[in-house]
């Protein structure tokens, strides 16, 4: 699987974790498949004051950041756009880390779906560094 088939799966599956995590936020009912214990519930984070930034809940944030990301694939054979994105794919990262801090320190409470979308990006964000190292730029 060529490199940017492979950050087309992981971009893919990033939409699709935050558009769950999304709508979880916004209904009242649980469901079972993230809600495994006490400690991990995607409810309980989900639903914390730390799940929006500015009114916006970040699982829209993230499905937004990961639809561009997934559109800005057929350009990242442009050394300015690839840099961008591997940048700004580096401060997502960085921000679902201080979103998982929140988790294991402030709440107490894990997400498994919000740890998967952190896997997910750390997975693009190697990638993304990759075609950097390997074209030179």
């Amino acid at each position: 699987m060529k490199q940017e088939q492979l950050l087309a799966v992981m971009a893919s599956i990033g939409i699709a974790l935050m558009l769950f995590l999304l709508y979880q936020h916004y209904h009242a009912s649980s469901l079972a498949v993230c809600n495994i214990t006490d400690k991990i519930s995607c409810d309980l984070v989900n639903k914390s004051e730390y799940s929006t930034l500015l009114g916006i809940p970040v699982a829209l944030l993230g499905a937004l950041f990961f639809l561009v990301l997934l559109l800005s694939i057929p350009r990242l054979e442009n050394k300015v756009v690839l840099r961008w994105v591997a940048r700004v794919s580096t401060l997502a990262l960085a921000f679902g880390l201080y979103l998982s801090f929140i988790e294991a320190f402030v709440l107490h409470e894990w997400c498994i779906f919000c740890e998967l979308s952190k896997v997910v990006l750390l997975v693009i964000v190697i990638l993304l560094w990759k075609k950097i190292k390997n074209h030179k730029l």
